[in-house]
Formats: structure tokens, C-alpha cells, sequence
């Protein structure tokens, strides 16, 4: 009997020590593969992050439509993120790939000036889209051309494993690209039909511009 429970003390003892072991294991490959340091703009994001749903309650909708100041905000942080793009010193074409991608998303939160030219061109009664617009469809060329140019441009200077570079040699900024994930999480719901909720959308796009605006500076810094 004595042996029995010698022997079960014994498993219970090595089981324990292995779970220790297991935790110290994962504590650090985490310390090792993600930097949880947070600059300025990081708090900024947490701060901004958590008064989103405050803000779906009780803002005023005036404040988040469109052209709006939040998305004249959206507009300043993509311009801010183009420069950072443009003046990186390490790895130039991958950041270069990166500004054409934010010339993409400029492309989407301005539409192309299509709200001048309604006003401009379109009586009040005609819906706002290029369609309707003499010479519109030239818009949609020119964004989907826009379009296919940054894919081909990526994969001629295979830039995809420049990615995988960045993901197996450097650190990843844990808050930031949870900020980035959550914003634009938090956009693609507000646009679905049984949400549709335009503080939502605004204030989780500004979140997801202000985080990868951050993530881009961060990284552009990085020496690999």
C-alpha cells in the first residue's frame, strides 16, 4: 500500500513539474515572439477602443457621418501613414507595397471626390452612384486598376516572403495588431444589414486606422 501511494506522489510530483515546465515554455516563446511595449499611440488606441460602445449609446450622430471630422481623423492618419510608407529606410519596397495599399484605402474613404461630383452633376432625386455619372465608369477602372497594379507590383518583387520575414525574424507588436484586428472587426459588422450602425463603423474604422498607422511606423523602424 505504502509502494501504491509512494508511486502516485511520485506521478503527481512529475506532473506538476512538467506542467511548470509547459508554462515557462509558453511564457517564453511569448516573451520571445510577441512585444507587449506600448508607445503613446498604443494607449491612445486602448483608451479609443474602449469608449466605442459609450459612443454607440449616447453620441450624437452628427458627429460620425460622412465627411465628418472622425472621418476627415480616418483621412489625416492614412496621409500620415503614406509618408511613413514613402520615407522608410529599411526594406523599401515592402513599404513602398504598403503606400500603394493606403493609396487603395484613400481611394475607398474618399470614392474618388463621387460626393463633388453628385452635387456638381446630379439633381437631388438621382441616387449617388458612378453609374449615374457621365464618364463614372472610368472611376471604377481606375480603382480596380489601381488594384490589380499593387497585387501584380507585390508579386513581382515577391514581397510575400518579405511578410514571412517580418513574421519569423521580428517581433510582433502584440497591442497594436489586436487594435488592428478589432477595428477592422468592429467596421465589417457595422455594415451588416441587421447592425448597420454608422457610429459604429466610423469609430471602429478610426481605431483600425490609428493602430496600423502605429504598426507601420513601428515597423518601418525595425532593422531585420
Amino acid at each position: 500500500m505504502n509502494k501504491k501511494l509512494t508511486k502516485i506522489k511520485n506521478y503527481m510530483y512529475y506532473d506538476k513539474k512538467m506542467m511548470r515546465r509547459m508554462f515557462v515554455d509558453m511564457f517564453n516563446f511569448l516573451k520571445q515572439r510577441f512585444d507587449f511595449k506600448c508607445n503613446f499611440f498604443t494607449f491612445v488606441c486602448g483608451i479609443w477602443s474602449l469608449v466605442i460602445c459609450p459612443l454607440i449609446l449616447y453620441a450624437p450622430k452628427d458627429v460620425f457621418v460622412e465627411d465628418g471630422w472622425i472621418e476627415n481623423l480616418q483621412l489625416l492618419f492614412l496621409v500620415c501613414t503614406l509618408i511613413i510608407s514613402y520615407t522608410a529606410t529599411t526594406d523599401k519596397k515592402f513599404f513602398m507595397f504598403v503606400g500603394l495599399l493606403v493609396i487603395l484605402m484613400l481611394m475607398r474613404e474618399t470614392n474618388l471626390g463621387r460626393y463633388y461630383f453628385c452635387e456638381k452633376y446630379l439633381s437631388s432625386d438621382v441616387a449617388c452612384k458612378w453609374k449615374n455619372l457621365k464618364y463614372g465608369y472610368f472611376a471604377e477602372i481606375l480603382r480596380w486598376g489601381f488594384g490589380l497594379y499593387t497585387i501584380y507590383f507585390a508579386w513581382i518583387n515577391r514581397l510575400y516572403l518579405n511578410f514571412i520575414n517580418y513574421v519569423k525574424s521580428t517581433q510582433i507588436f502584440f497591442w497594436d495588431i489586436l487594435f488592428v484586428f478589432l477595428g477592422a472587426l468592429g467596421g465589417s459588422m457595422a455594415e451588416l444589414h441587421f447592425i448597420d450602425n454608422e457610429i459604429m463603423e466610423e469609430a471602429s474604422e478610426l481605431l483600425f486606422y490609428l493602430a496600423f498607422t502605429n504598426c507601420v511606423w513601428r515597423y518601418s523602424r525595425l532593422k531585420i
